[in-house]
């Protein structure tokens, strides 16, 4: 049961389409379980958290896909900043 690390889009016109592998620089590691969720109000795709392997400890980062991409990358890392608060996925 491997991580891959990939990403994938299907749409009715042209079926299942890679969108990111596990090569590409700058997006987050492979993991198990994480939250994805669709911002429609910015056209992104949100991962947060889930754990590398199948056992704690969880991740604790934000990240966002975009397509078409902001220059150099489709993948970047959300910060926030939230000094008192730590968020747990």
């Amino acid at each position: 049961d491997a991580k891959l690390g990939d990403l994938w889009q299907w749409t009715e016109a042209f079926g299942w389409r890679r969108l990111a592998a596990e090569s590409d620089v700058g997006m987050p590691s492979a993991r198990r379980g994480p939250q994805v969720v669709w911002d429609d109000s910015f056209d992104r795709l949100l991962v947060f958290g889930g754990y590398p392997d199948q056992a704690p400890p969880f991740l604790n980062d934000l990240w966002q896909y975009v397509d078409p991409p902001p220059p150099p990358t489709r993948w970047s890392e959300v910060f926030l900043f939230y000094p008192n608060k730590t968020p747990n996925s």
